[in-house]
C-alpha cells in the first residue's frame, strides 16, 4: 500500500490549522504519519516540524509515559474510531492529554484517521497536587487503565511485543522488496544482564534496557524493533548497507548509560527465500546469535549453511527422542576406568551413541547440547540408567566382577524432575547397592544456583551415590568449590593429555592438581590417556584410575562379554581388593610424603628429581617391584642387581638370602609384621653403604599381599681397606664376652672357656655335660623376669638347630642381672665350619651398645628426615628437638649460610635460652608478642586444642625484617615424647598472602556495596543468606531475624522531581534504617528494598528497634519526610532463610497498607 498525499494546498491548510490534529494512515501494518497541524506542535512544545514528523514516523511514544505506551499503541494499531487517556512528557512535566479519533476515507479509498488532542491538565498523584480532587481522579483512572492493559507493546521501551512484530515484520518485507532491497531479520542479545542487575540493581539494568532499545529505534523505527525477552531484542531491515549499520549499533550501544554498558552479540539473517515466516526468520537470526553464547564480547554472527543443517539435526533430534528411545535407535556404550596400580578395570563409563537407521552415526555433541537447551536430557539419561542396570545384572549373570558405572547428568536434569528420586527408585526396584552407580556432574552443572544443587548432591550421597566432577580443569574450575563440597573423585579433562607434550609445565599443573585433591581424600581420573608415556607418568604422581584409548575405546556390553569369552578382556577388580590398590595408587613417587606418619627454568627441570622410590609387594614366598620412580630405575638395585628395573618381576625370597645375602626381605617381613617405620642400612654394589627407608602402605585382604614404601635415603662410599690380623679381630670381639661355650651337638657335652690370655689363646675354664638343661638351671636365678618365658622357650637344642638349619646361626638378645641392674646380653651360636654337630655359643654384653645405638638411631632418623624433609621444603631455617620435662634439647642446623638464635648445638633450659635469643633476633615491633605468646603452658594449650602451635614474626638476622614462622609440635619418639621446635623462611609466602588478601577485601567490597548508599547490595545479601542456609543444614544456626524495609513514595519522586531527586530520597531512607539498625549489616536488594540481617544485640532488642521505625514514620507522615515501611520475622527451625524472608516481606506489606491509611487519614 502506498501512502496517501493531499495536495499542496489541503496539506498547507491542515499545517496551518491552529487546533492540535494529527492525520494518519495504516500502511503495511505501521501506523504512519501524514499531516501535523500547528496546534499540535504547539500544545506537545515541538519547535522544529522536521523533527516533529520524524518523532512521529519513528518513535510516536517516546514522550508517553511508560506505563501507558502498550495501551495507546494497541488503540492506534486497531485503527477504530476511539477516545484514549494518556500520559504525555512535555518539557519534563506530565500531562494528561485526550486524543479522540475517527476514520474519514478518501476518494481515492485510502482510509484515514484524523485525530484531535486536548490537554486535559497536569497528572497528580494525590488530592493535594495541581488541580484538587478532579484532577487526581482522572490521573488515577488513567493510571489504573495502564495498569490493567498490555497487549501489544513492551511495557518498559514502548516497543511492539513478538506477535504484534511478526505481524509488521511480514508486512514490511514487501516494502523493503518493493525498493530494491532483501529482508533481513537480526537477533540481539545483551551478555551478562543478570550480573548487571546483581551489581547495579534492577532500575539500572531497566534504564540500560530503555537506552539499548533507543538505539535500536534510531536506527529502524519503532515499529521494526521489538523487545522479546529480559534482554533479546529483533528488529528488521534490507541488505543495503547492514555491515556498516550493525558496527554503528555496536559502538553506540558500548557508549550508551554513560558507558555502564554491556556487550551485544547479534544474530543475522539474510532471507534467500525472500517469503519465509518472519518468525523462521527470527529463529534462525537467534541460531546464529547463539553460535557464541557464552562469550563476553561483542559480535555479529552470520546465519550460514552450517547453521541450518544443525538446526536441521535440532529439529529431528526433538522430533525423534522418544522413538530412538523406545526402539533402541540409542544404545549405550561402556568405557574402562582403569586402575593404576594394578591394570584392572575399577569403573566404567556409560555414553549414550545414536546409531540412527536413516541418518546413520548421530554424534553426541549433536543431540546432548539440543537436548539440554530443551529441558527433556532427563528422558535420556534415565533410559542410560535403565541400560546400566540390564548390564549390571548381565555381568553378575556372566560370573564377571562388577565394578561401579558411572553415569553423566545434566544440570536440566534437576529442574526438570526429581532425578535423585527417580535414580534411587529404579535402582531400588531391582534390589541393586546404590554404591555400584556414580553420578558424574561438571562444575557448569552446579552453576549459579549453588544452594540447590548442594542440596540434590547430598541428597545422592546420603543414598550412598558416589558423586564425580567431571571435565575438571576444562574451563574455569576453581578449587574453591572443592571446599563447599566433597566430591569423592576428580576427572581431569583429556586437554591435560592434549597437552602433555608441550613441555614440563602441564605436568606441574597435573601433579599439583592430582596431589591437592589426594590430599583433600579425593580420588583422581585422568581422561584422554593414548601412550605408554602418559600411562608411565599418572602411575608415577599417584593418579589412581586412568581413562582413555590406551586401554579400550567405548564399546557395548555385547563386546564386553565376547571379549571376556575370548579372553581379551582386560578384567575387571575384585570389589575386595578397591580399597587396597585404591590406597597403593595414591601414592606419588615423587613425594616424600609417604615417610610421614599419616596424622624459573632450573625450578622446572629439577622439579621430578626425587629420592629414589619404589612400592614393593611381597607374599610368602616372592618379592616384586610394583611401582617406581625414573631415580629408583636408574640407581635403585637392594642386590635385586639388574632385574632392579623391572617391574612385577617375582624374586624368590629364599634366593635372595642364599645368592644376593640381602637383609631386605627380612626387614619387610618385620615391617609387615608390626607396622613400623624403620631405617637400615644395606649393603650396595661395590661395598657402598645404603641408608634405606621402609614403610608399610596396605596390607590386601583378599591375598594377605603387603605393600611397602620403600626409599633410599643417601649412600655412602667405602673406606680404605685396612690390614687387620683375623686373631686381633677375633681378641678385641671376645673381650666383651660374658661367656663363650663349645657344645656337641651329639653329647651335649661342652667346655666353658674365659678371656684369652697373653698368647691370644683362650682359656678352658670347666667342662660339662647335658649343655642345655644346666644352662636353664644356672641361668633361672639371673635372668630378667619379663624374659623368662620367652627365653626357655626359644633356648632349646631343637630350636638353636632349626634356626642354623634355616638362617645359618642362631641368635638370642635378652637381659640378665648383673650386680644387680639388668643388662642387655647378646647370645649367639654358630657351626664350627666343617662341622654341623659342634657350635660355638657366645653371651656378650651389649647393654651400652643396645642403648648408644637406640639413642644413634633415633637422632639418626630424625636428622635424616629433618635434612630430607628440610631439602623439600627448602625453607626451614633451624629445626630443635626438646624434653618437655627436662628441657634438654638437641640442634639440628638445616642451612650453615643462615643466621640463626645464638645458642649452643646441645643444651638444657631450652626455652630460657630461646627466649634470650630471641631478644636480639626478632623485630622490635614484635618482640612484645613473642616473648607473651612463647611461654610453655600457652604452647602447650595450643598443641592440646590444635595439635600444633603457630607464631608468625619478623626477625632482623640480614639486616631488615624478614618474615619466619615457628611451629611448635609434640611427637612421640622412641625415648618418649619430644617437642619438636622448626624455625623456617615464610616471608616470600606471607607477602603474597598479604598481597592477595588485599586485592581480594578490595574487589569483595567492590563487588558486595550497593554503588548508590554505601551500604552492602543484592549480592553480598545472597553470601550471607548462603552462608545461613549452611549453617541451617548443619543445626549449627545462630538466632536471628530477617527485617524487610520498603521506601515508600519512591516512584512519585521519580516520576514528578526526576531520578536524582529520587536517588536522594533513597540515600537519606538508607541513613534512617542504618541509624537505628546500627549494629547489624544493612543490604539494598532492589530500588526501594532494603533488609537486614540482625543478630545478638539488634536481634534481642529487635521489637524496640522496630518501635523506633514506627515512631520515626509517623513523625516524617506529619512532615512530609521519608516513610519507610518495614516488617520483621525471626528465625523459627525453618528449612531455608527465604521462608523467613518471606514472613518478614509479608508482614512489611500489611505496615505498608496500615502507613497509607494513616496518610490518608492525616491528609484528611
Amino acid at each position: 500500500m502506498k501512502k496517501y498525499s493531499y495536495s499542496k494546498e489541503e496539506f498547507n491548510l491542515i499545517e496551518n490549522n491552529p487546533y492540535p490534529l494529527a492525520i494518519f494512515q495504516y500502511v503495511d501494518k505501521r501506523l504512519v504519519t501524514i499531516a501535523l497541524s500547528k496546534g499540535f506542535l504547539e500544545l506537545f512544545k515541538h519547535d522544529d516540524r522536521q523533527e516533529a514528523y520524524d518523532m512521529m514516523n519513528n518513535n510516536m511514544y517516546a514522550h508517553a509515559h511508560p506505563d501507558d505506551m502498550a495501551r495507546i499503541a494497541d488503540a492506534a494499531y486497531q485503527f477504530a474510531t476511539y477516545d484514549v487517556l494518556f500520559r504525555n512528557n512535555i518539557k519534563g512535566e506530565y500531562r494528561i492529554i485526550r486524543a479522540v479519533g475517527k476514520h474519514i476515507y478518501k476518494p481515492t479509498g485510502d482510509r484515514l484517521a484524523i485525530v484531535a488532542y486536548f490537554d486535559e491538565g497536569p497528572y497528580v498523584e494525590t488530592p493535594e497536587g495541581e488541580g484538587g480532587a478532579a484532577a487526581y481522579s482522572l490521573s488515577r483512572s488513567v493510571n489504573e487503565d495502564s495498569k490493567n492493559y498490555n497487549k501489544s507493546y513492551d511495557y518498559l521501551t514502548g516497543l511492539p511485543q513478538m506477535t504484534y512484530f511478526f505481524e509488521l515484520a511480514t508486512a514490511g518485507r514487501y516494502s523493503i522488496i518493493n525498493d530494491g532491497d532483501k529482508p533481513v531479520m537480526l537477533y540481539f542479545d545483551l551478555s551478562g544482564m543478570k550480573m548487571f542487575n546483581q551489581k547495579y540493581g534492577f532500575t539500572e539494568g531497566d534504564k540500560l534496557l530503555r537506552k539499548v532499545a533507543d538505539v535500536l529505534i534510531k536506527h529502524f523505527s519503532a515499529n521494526n524493533c521489538s523487545r522479546f525477552t529480559g534482554d533479546q531484542f529483533a528488529a528488521y531491515t534490507g541488505q543495503k548497507n547492514l555491515d556498516e549499520q550493525l558496527n554503528t549499533i555496536l559502538d553506540e550501544i558500548e557508549n550508551v548509560n554513560s558507558g555502564n554498558s554491556l556487550p551485544v552479540r547479534i544474530g543475522v539473517y539474510k532471507a534467500r527465500d525472500l517469503f519465509v515466516d518472519a518468525s523462521v526468520a527470527c529463529d534462525r537470526a537467534k541460531v546464529a546469535c547463539d553460535s557464541t553464547k557464552g562469550s563476553y564480547v561483542s559480535a555479529i554472527n552470520y546465519y550460514d549453511e552450517k547453521m541450518l543443517q544443525k538446526e536441521e539435526i535440532r529439529q529431528y533430534v526433538l522430533s525423534n527422542l522418544d522413538r530412538a528411545l523406545s526402539e533402541g535407535w540409542i544404545k549405550v556404550f561402556y568405557q574402562a576406568i582403569v586402575r593404576s596400580s594394578n591394570d584392572r578395570v575399577c569403573d566404567e563409563e556409560a555414553l549414550a551413541r545414536w546409531q540412527d537407521p536413516e541418518r546413520g552415526m548421530i554424534f553426541p555433541g549433536d543431540f546432548i547440547s539440543v537436548l539440554e537447551e530443551s529441558g527433556i536430557i532427563y528422558k535420556l539419561d534415565l533410559y542410560v540408567v535403565e541400560q546400566v542396570i540390564k548390564k549390571i545384572k548381565q555381568q553378575r549373570d556372566e560370573g564377571l566382577y562388577v565394578v561401579p558405572q558411572s553415569i553423566n547428568l545434566s544440570r536440566t536434569d534437576f529442574y526438570s524432575c526429581d532425578i535423585v528420586e527417580e535414580i534411587r527408585k529404579r535402582m531400588d526396584d531391582v534390589g541393586l547397592d546404590h554404591s555400584l552407580l556414580t553420578i558424574e556432574i561438571t562444575e557448569s552443572v552446579i552453576g549459579r544456583d549453588f544452594v540447590f544443587m548442594k542440596t540434590q548432591i547430598t541428597r545422592f550421597k546420603d543414598l550412598g551415590f558416589k558423586i564425580w566432577m567431571d571435565d575438571y580443569g576444562s574451563g574455569y574450575s576453581s578449587p574453591e568449590l572443592l571446599q563447599k563440597i566433597h566430591f569423592d573423585t576428580i576427572k581431569f579433562d583429556m586437554q591435560y593429555m592434549r597437552d602433555f607434550i608441550n613441555g614440563p609445565a602441564n605436568r606441574i599443573i597435573l601433579t599439583e592438581l592430582i596431589k591437592m585433591a589426594v590430599a583433600l581424600g579425593i580420588e583422581t581420573v585422568v581422561e584422554g590417556v593414548e601412550t605408554a608415556e602418559q600411562v608411565e607418568f599418572l602411575k608415577e604422581v599417584g593418579c589412581s584410575k586412568l581413562q582413555g584409548y590406551y586401554y579400550t575405546r567405548p564399546v557395548p556390553i555385547e563386546e564386553i562379554l565376547d571379549r571376556s569369552k575370548r579372553g581379551k578382556l582386560i578384567g575387571f577388580e575384585n570389589p575386595n581388593e578397591a580399597e587396597y590398590y585404591s590406597v597403593i595408587g595414591k601414592v606419588n613417587l615423587y613425594d616424600l610424603a609417604i615417610t610421614h606418619e599419616e596424622k624459573s627454568d632450573e625450578l622446572i627441570n629439577s622439579y621430578f628429581n626425587a629420592l629414589p622410590m619404589a612400592i614393593m609387594e611381597m607374599d610368602d614366598e616372592y618379592l616384586w617391584v610394583s611401582r617406581s620412580n625414573p631415580s629408583y630405575k636408574s640407581f635403585f638395585k637392594l642386590n635385586i642387581r639388574d632385574n632392579a628395573n623391572l617391574v612385577n618381576e617375582r624374586k624368590n625370597i629364599e634366593k635372595l638370602f642364599e645368592e644376593d645375602r640381602t637383609i631386605l626381605p627380612r626387614i619387610l617381613r618385620q615391617c609387615a609384621k608390626d607396622g613400623q617405620r624403620v631405617i637400615f642400612d644395606e649393603k650396595g654394589p661395590e661395598g657402598a653403604l645404603m641408608h634405606v627407608f621402609v614403610r608399610r602402605v596396605a596390607v590386601n585382604p583378599v591375598t594377605g599381599v603387603v605393600a611397602f614404601a620403600v626409599v633410599i635415603l643417601g649412600v655412602e662410599n667405602s673406606s680404605e681397606k685396612n690390614n687387620l690380623n683375623y686373631n686381633i679381630i677375633a681378641q678385641a670381639l671376645t673381650s666383651d664376652y660374658i661367656s663363650l661355650y663349645h657344645v656337641d651337638l651329639e653329647t651335649e657335652n661342652f667346655k666353658e672357656y674365659g678371656s684369652g690370655n697373653a698368647y691370644d689363646e683362650l682359656n678352658v675354664e670347666r667342662h660339662g655335660t647335658d649343655f642345655f638343661n644346666l644352662c636353664h638351671k644356672e641361668i633361672l636365678m639371673q635372668i630378667y623376669d619379663e624374659d623368662k618365658e620367652s627365653f626357655f622357650k626359644s633356648f632349646t637344642m631343637e630350636n638353636v638347630i632349626a634356626t642354623m638349619d634355616q638362617t645359618g646361626s642362631y641368635t638370642y638378645s635378652f637381659r640378665l642381672y648383673i650386680k644387680d641392674e639388668p643388662i642387655f646380653v647378646h647370645l649367639k651360636a654358630v657351626r664350627i665350619k666343617g662341622d654341623d654337630n659342634n657350635i660355638i655359643i657366645s653371651i656378650s654384653n651389649i647393654d651400652e651398645q643396645k642403648k648408644q645405638q637406640q639413642s644413634f638411631e633415633r637422632i639418626k632418623e630424625e636428622r635424616t628426615t629433618y635434612s630430607r624433609i628440610a631439602a623439600l621444603s627448602g625453607s626451614y631455617i633451624v629445626i630443635y628437638t626438646v624434653d618437655p620435662y627436662t628441657g634438654n634439647y638437641t640442634n639440628y642446623v638445616v642451612s650453615k649460610n643462615i643466621v640463626r638464635p645464638k645458642m649452643a648445638g646441645t643444651g638444657d633450659h631450652f626455652l630460657e635460652k630461646f627466649r634470650a635469643a630471641c631478644e636480639e633476633l626478632v623485630y622490635p615491633e614484635d618482640l612484645e608478642r613473642v616473648l607473651e605468646e612463647l611461654q610453655m603452658d600457652n604452647i602447650k594449650s595450643q598443641i592440646d586444642d590444635f595439635g600444633i602451635f603457630k607464631m608468625t614474626f619478623r626477625d632482623i638476622h640480614l639486616g631488615d625484617p624478614r618474615y619466619v614462622e615457628l611451629r611448635v609440635a609434640l611427637v612421640d619418639e622412641r625415648d618418649g615424647k619430644k617437642i619438636l621446635f622448626g624455625i623456617r623462611d615464610v616471608h616470600d609466602q606471607v607477602k603474597r598472602e598479604q598481597e592477595a588478601a588485599s586485592k581480594l577485601t578490595a574487589a569483595r567490597n567492590e563487588a558486595n556495596l550497593d554503588a548508590l548508599t554505601g551500604v552492602k547490595n543484592k549480592h553480598a545479601y545472597i553470601d550471607v543468606e548462603t552462608q545461613l542456609n549452611e549453617q541451617i543444614t548443619l543445626n549449627n544456626a545462630p538466632a536471628f531475624a530477617v527485617v524487610v524495609l520498603d521506601i515508600n513514595g519512591l516512584k512519585t519522586i521519580n516520576d514528578s522531581l526526576g531520578h536524582k531527586a529520587g536517588d536522594d530520597h533513597i540515600k537519606k531512607g538508607c541513613q534512617i534504617i542504618c541509624k537505628i539498625f546500627r549494629h547489624s549489616p544493612v543490604f539494598r536488594i532492589g530500588g526501594d528494598e532494603f533488609v537486614v540481617i540482625t543478630r545478638d544485640g539488634d536481634y534481642n532488642y529487635i521489637d524496640k528497634l522496630m518501635s523506633l521505625l514506627e515512631e520515626n514514620n509517623t513523625k516524617n507522615i506529619e512532615s512530609g519526610d521519608v516513610v519507610i515501611a518495614g516488617g520483621v520475622a525471626k528465625y523459627n527451625g525453618e528449612r531455608y532463610v527465604a521462608d523467613v524472608f518471606e514472613r518478614a516481606d509479608a508482614s512489611m506489606y500489611e505496615n505498608k497498607r496500615r502507613l497509607k491509611e494513616l496518610k490518608i487519614k492525616e491528609s484528611n
